[in-house]
């Protein structure tokens, strides 16, 4: 609500009526809180916080004042100190606001408790106004969670005419998460004619482009999705990956460099950092990228794959050989195997044998289609093979 000159001045000069009234009656709970109440609707917020601070060393079990400081440390993006508040309304309220429950959710979903926000919110019978605002937060847990199926039935739960482009952005990356790819870029463009900056809907079509080989069209979204939204690591993995196609490695390692401040625990981020140093011969640097992906998912097929690729860059043969059982075990389709091994055979100076290895897996094995990280590996093999 927007508030007129003159009423914020009245109610500015009623704040400073009523702080007096406060200093005289420092220990009055409620004319505390009407004061921050009149704080919050004038934005002076650091008056209102120190009114909330000190209220709350005299009265640490009141309820209202936990709801106002939780609200606070969210405007100020300190998620665990407003859970913390928000978690002590709603275990201390026979039925929380339904705002409350909301920002609960909200603040444990940028803390990464996406199971616990889920699960807030999916008890919640929001009203009409908060409607979209919950089954919005709801998807994006699911999304996080990987229950991406559910996570675009939330969405669709929005009422058509409530849909907006946040809405449509979130429900095109679901959708192409899903291989859904006609719907998911039907979605995608229908959201960027509404709103050219919307992440989720650049997100998803410059993905689409990618793997219809559109290099340059998907270049142009991830720009704009780089430019607009300058944290989002999956912005700037993505065009990585394209300058990793286009050999600009130097570059590419700055955008995944980038990419995973924003990101730290994605594995293909780190795989595609960890190649970049192969690429170059630098096994030391590659090995420690794995190390990383190794600390998130210590049963990744492609990372045990990756430790065979430094273990035979370093002509270990026998320690490749270690990674490259697991790496098969774990994922008896991954690639980083194959290339291992014919840098043994290269290594080892058996050429006659790398050459009929690399026409046995180019005839018999199927190497990833439309990847750019798999094109580059195929490549890289074919150079091999003909040394």
């Amino acid at each position: 609500m927007t508030v007129l000159l003159s009423d914020l001045t009245l109610l500015r000069q009623q704040f400073e009526r009523f702080l007096n009234f406060l200093v005289l009656d420092a220990g009055n709970a409620s004319l505390r809180i009407r004061v921050i109440e009149l704080g919050i609707e004038c934005q002076l917020w650091q008056e209102t916080e120190q009114l909330i601070e000190d209220g709350l060393a005299s009265h640490p079990d009141n309820v209202s004042l936990h709801g106002h400081a939780a609200v606070i440390c969210l405007r100020n993006q300190e998620y665990h100190r407003a859970s913390e508040h928000f978690e002590f309304v709603v275990t201390h309220s026979d039925v929380p606001p339904l705002a409350i429950s909301y920002n609960f959710a909200f603040a444990l979903f940028y803390m990464g408790q996406y199971e616990k926000a889920f699960s807030i919110l999916d008890k919640v019978n929001a009203e009409e106004s908060l409607q979209k605002s919950v089954n919005l937060l709801a998807a994006r847990c699911l999304h996080h969670l990987g229950d991406v199926e559910r996570a675009i039935g939330f969405v669709r739960r929005i009422d058509e005419s409530q849909f907006d482009d946040e809405a449509q952005g979130l429900l095109a990356l679901l959708l192409y998460e899903t291989q859904k790819s006609a719907e998911a870029l039907e979605a995608a463009n229908r959201t960027l004619n509404l709103n050219p900056h919307q992440l989720d809907a650049l997100l998803a079509r410059a993905s689409l482009e990618t793997e219809f080989e559109r290099y340059d069209d998907a270049r142009r979204d991830y720009i704009v999705a780089t430019t607009a939204h300058p944290m989002c690591g999956r912005a700037w993995s993505g065009l990585a990956q394209l300058d990793m196609h286009d050999m600009q490695f130097e570059k590419a390692q700055s955008e995944l460099e980038v990419a995973l401040k924003y990101m730290p625990n994605h594995i293909g981020t780190w795989h595609m950092l960890a190649w970049i140093h192969i690429l170059h011969g630098r096994a030391v640097e590659a090995k420690a990228a794995f190390d990383k992906s190794y600390e998130i998912d210590r049963n990744f097929g492609e990372t045990h794959g990756g430790f065979a690729v430094v273990a035979a860059m370093q002509q270990q043969r026998k320690l490749a050989e270690q990674h490259m059982r697991r790496a098969r075990r774990l994922n008896p389709e991954g690639f980083s195997v194959y290339y291992a091994e014919l840098l043994l055979l290269q290594s080892e100076g058996k050429a006659q044998e790398a050459q009929a290895f690399y026409d046995s897996v180019m005839e018999n094995v199927r190497l990833p289609s439309g990847a750019i990280m798999g094109d580059l590996v195929k490549r890289r093999m074919a150079e091999l093979s003909s040394k």
